[in-house]
């Protein structure tokens, strides 16, 4: 009787399941449209195809456990990204990376409306050895301005940055506090996420982006 009971229940949840047509459609009505939602574990032998390189540099998974992905940018900046495809808005968008320098000079991580070097259409950390904190740089379509984090010395540990768009301002939180909250020079156009450095050995091991 009891494995009766079971049967009929299983039965009952194919039933339910069977009578949509998506797994999204389960939980979500058809008038809302699902935004983009990415994310990167930096597992497995190579990197997804959907990151091009930009800028020189050496590309490789660590064979190590649970140390992700290393970049080694060399003739200045140098990252992996989406080859210009920016599906993330500038003004309702959240980037997530946890990421770590092992090397000298710089690790930058986060959102960026381009490829190259341009510092214009950007919201990006920059971990520099030789500041004394932290930096959050963003840029519009014109210019761009760097913004100090009180809490975050250069280091070589793992840690969590969270870059988050909205209409108003762009906050910057590291391993779960709120850092920086800034108005000015904000980016205005679709973004794409990048991990790399400059001139510096960067390990990543996840990272999220999402329109929210």
């Amino acid at each position: 009787k009891h494995k009766q009971n079971i049967k009929h229940k299983i039965y009952g949840v194919l039933q339910y399941i069977m009578a949509f047509p998506s797994v999204y459609e389960m939980t979500n009505p058809l008038t809302t449209v699902r935004k983009q939602h990415f994310w990167e574990y930096f597992s497995g032998a190579t990197l997804n195809s959907r990151w091009t390189q930009q800028g020189s540099g050496t590309p490789s998974m660590v064979d190590e456990a649970d140390e992700g992905f290393q970049f080694i940018s060399t003739g200045g900046d140098a990252y992996m990204a989406f080859n210009n495809i920016r599906p993330f808005s500038p003004t309702a968008s959240v980037f997530i990376v946890e990421a770590k320098r092992t090397a000298s000079n710089g690790l930058r991580t986060g959102l960026r409306g381009n490829n190259g070097t341009s510092n214009t259409q950007v919201a990006y950390v920059n971990e520099w050895s030789s500041n004394s904190n932290l930096v959050l740089r963003t840029g519009d379509a014109s210019s761009d301005s760097d913004a100090t984090s009180t809490s975050l010395v250069p280091n070589t540990n793992w840690n969590l940055y969270k870059i988050e768009c909205t209409s108003s301002k762009i906050n910057l939180s590291v391993n779960g506090v709120l850092d920086i909250e800034k108005t000015s020079n904000r980016p205005t156009i679709g973004l794409q996420p990048f991990v790399g450095g400059y001139n510096s050995t960067s390990r990543f091991k996840y990272c999220e982006v999402y329109n929210t």
